[in-house]
């Protein structure tokens, strides 16, 4: 069967977040450990505060930097709950964008409100308006969040975890005058005896309109990456392909011109990355960098899961592929980025992106291309303040294929992670963050602690703009 379509279910609500409880088997799977918080217990109602945690700002930014605008409705649950929003997905078409992401108010209000929540822009991301709820909520959208849209701009498409990892339920967006309406569609399910379903992720080919998507498969006490994907707007899904068999984590999807798949993710100290020439039908590797990363103080977690993107603008480096990840040295955690040149035969060595000399943490990196070619990171960076929780989102921009790189701020206002308010059990700032071009606009978004416990924001940055007064401050 290549697909599940659930038409009534009745799961059991689940008291932690699946996007929990899955990072947390990941850890046991790999041989190592991590504190996590307890199941909720919904009758108490964590730590409301007051917030103790320090904001500096304001910042003047560069003025091809736009205002941090917050995404989500601070609007808390009848109880108190609902604090945490964070661990994005973002994805955008003409003047209309949708960022997902993990939401506690899912946890307090599960009839209500999913754990994962959305909002949407009409105006090229000048203002954000809270999505709410999304068809069939809780049973559908257990956290873990994904998005993409179709070539001609028209369907958004969102996943989310289902039903306690048992597949991935898919929904298509229509865009109104008003807003995204949301329909679900099917699960995205492969079942077997003690299989669970996790970390997935999806990528569009911009020519054919394939939906790719890839995700961990966890099953007997064992981790592997598979793939598949849906010719259909997601109706019905191939059967899955094994892409990695082994403690693995993390993958991430990206597509090319000709519709040639690129895989990377997270396994065994190694950032690994396989390809597909015959549009994810079959995979081999192509690249596996060594590395390791420490954890970030005053952070429940910073999984260190790798990102792609593929120059597609017809110019001098149309076909580049770049991936990106963090990695620790010295005490110090910096993004790390390499490329191939030609697709994915050899590989550059990986080098750092910031520009930085602060011996500090930078992580959570998140590559995109323009349509220039500027290669395009955000990523969370402590160097202003080293030593303390004290967080701001910078960018770093190569005009030379990924060689060379010049970083701007992008956060107006500083603020720490170190005393935030949050919900117990479910994770402060889950394990990533994206950013997505459309023409020369980069859209950022991010978790953010400015108001005392994380929140989504976003910035729709000039690339364009920027890179050549990087340009012309380098002459």
């Amino acid at each position: 069967m290549l697909s599940t379509m659930m038409k009534t279910a009745s799961p059991a609500l689940l008291l932690v977040p699946a996007f929990l409880i899955s990072s947390d088997a990941w850890l046991r799977a790999a041989g190592e450990t991590e504190e996590m918080p307890g199941a909720i217990d919904p009758s108490v109602k964590g730590n409301l505060g007051p917030a103790t945690n320090e904001v500096r700002g304001k910042i003047t930014l560069d003025a091809a930097v736009g205002p941090n605008v917050l995404v989500n409705d601070r609007t808390l649950c009848p109880n108190g709950r609902g604090l945490t929003q964070s661990e994005t997905s973002i994805a955008v078409a003409g003047n209309v964008g949708v960022i997902a992401f993990n939401d506690s108010r899912g946890v307090c209000e599960p009839d209500e409100h999913a754990a994962v929540g959305w909002g949407f822009t009409l105006d090229n991301g000048d203002t954000w308006t809270d999505g709410g709820t999304l068809p069939m909520s809780r049973q559908m959208n257990n956290g873990d969040p994904w998005l993409g849209v179709s070539p001609d701009g028209q369907t958004f498409y969102l996943t989310g975890l289902y039903n306690g990892y048992q597949g991935f339920g898919f929904h298509r967006g229509t865009v109104t005058e008003t807003g995204i309406e949301w329909n679900f569609v099917t699960v995205v399910s492969f079942p077997g005896t003690g299989v669970l379903h996790d970390k997935e992720a999806i990528a569009v080919d911009p020519t054919t309109g394939r939906i790719h998507l890839t995700y961990t498969r966890f099953q007997g006490g064992g981790t592997s990456i598979y793939s598949t994907y849906s010719d259909d707007e997601g109706d019905t899904w191939i059967p899955q392909v094994l892409v990695y068999s082994g403690p693995c984590q993390g993958s991430f999807p990206a597509v090319d011109g000709r519709g040639n798949l690129f895989v990377a993710f997270q396994a065994s100290g190694n950032i690994r990355v396989y390809r597909s020439f015959d549009g994810g039908d079959s995979f081999q590797s192509v690249a596996a960098f060594p590395f390791s990363a420490t954890g970030v103080p005053f952070m429940d977690r910073s999984s260190d899961f790798p990102q792609v993107a593929i120059d597609t603008s017809g110019l001098d480096f149309d076909g580049f592929v770049y991936v990106v990840w963090h990695a620790s040295s010295g005490g110090n955690m910096r993004p790390m980025i390499a490329h191939s040149e030609d697709n994915g035969d050899t590989w550059t060595t990986p080098i750092p992106v910031n520009q930085d000399d602060v011996v500090s943490y930078h992580w959570w990196p998140s590559v995109s291309v323009d349509a220039n070619g500027t290669v395009n990171v955000i990523y969370l960076d402590r160097r202003n303040n080293p030593g303390t929780g004290l967080t701001d989102l910078f960018l770093s921009q190569s005009t030379d294929g990924g060689y060379t790189f010049t970083d701007t701020q992008v956060t107006d206002v500083t603020a720490s992670w170190q005393g935030i308010m949050f919900d117990p059990g479910f994770t402060y700032a889950g394990d990533y963050l994206r950013g997505v071009t459309q023409g020369t606009s980069l859209y950022a978004s991010w978790p953010d602690v400015r108001n005392g416990d994380a929140d989504v924001y976003s910035s729709r940055i000039d690339t364009a703009k920027l890179a050549a007064r990087a340009r012309a401050t380098a002459r």
